[in-house]
């Protein structure tokens, strides 16, 4: 199995990121201090307030680069009326695959469905819970920016 893969992501030290090294995945919005990515209420990622940020590897297949969580891949879950994120043991099919959308900027970058133009973005439901939607992206990229910092 490769341990690199030809896209290349970087953390907020500007290092490359590396199969199995522990990262926090954060919300990349210095406006959002107290705010959170979180497993922790079900397996279906969400934000949340004053809670730590998730531990998450990245896994290297085939030239594809997955996040895991606590050793279960982050995947598409494409529901009937809406499609969230979630956790699976197995390898994500092809339509259930997370696309990592790099900014050019600030080594951030955006959850995407793999093969449809829609991003994933963070909507506020209640002061401590939100859900992560997926949207259509109109011309300019649009999605809720996330950044990886070394444990």
């Amino acid at each position: 199995m490769p341990t690199t893969s030809d896209f290349q992501l970087l953390d907020n030290q500007t290092d490359a990121v590396e199969s199995g090294k522990e990262y926090f995945l954060k919300l990349a919005d210095p406006s959002l201090t107290h705010d959170v990515l979180s497993f922790q209420y079900s397996r279906v990622l969400h934000g949340t307030a004053d809670r730590e940020d998730p531990i998450v590897t990245c896994e290297f297949i085939d030239g594809i680069t997955y996040l895991k969580y606590q050793n279960e891949f982050l995947y598409v879950i494409d529901n009937e009326n809406m499609a969230e994120i979630g956790l699976t043991a197995d390898v994500p099919k092809k339509h259930q695959r997370l696309r990592l959308v790099v900014s050019d900027e600030d080594n951030t970058f955006q959850l995407s469905m793999w093969d449809r133009n829609l991003f994933a973005y963070l909507e506020w439901i209640k002061c401590a819970y939100a859900a992560f939607w997926f949207e259509r992206s109109s011309g300019e990229v649009a999605g809720t920016r996330v950044i990886l910092s070394p444990v």
